[in-house]
């Protein structure tokens, strides 16, 4: 895959992913096909990614969800 995109091997060093398994597999996924071209290649999972779900996980209610969504979004 590097070389179809004439990307210098010197040049890849990581990635950032939102941890789906295409990116992630470990046989088949891209961070894992970069590594076996490239050992010292690093895969790091988005931490804004991570914090939403993980926001999610603690916010099991839609309403209270989507109330806070809202002004998240509306701090920004």
């Amino acid at each position: 895959m590097r070389e179809r995109n004439k990307i210098p091997k010197d040049k890849l060093i990581g990635m950032g992913s939102d941890g789906a398994s295409n990116m992630t597999d470990c046989r088949s996924g891209l961070a894992t096909l970069l590594r076996n071209d490239c050992e010292d290649f690093v895969n790091i999972h988005c931490l804004c990614h991570r914090l939403e779900l993980a926001f999610r996980d603690v916010v099991k209610e839609k309403k209270v969800y989507d109330k806070l969504m809202t002004l998240l979004i509306g701090l920004h």
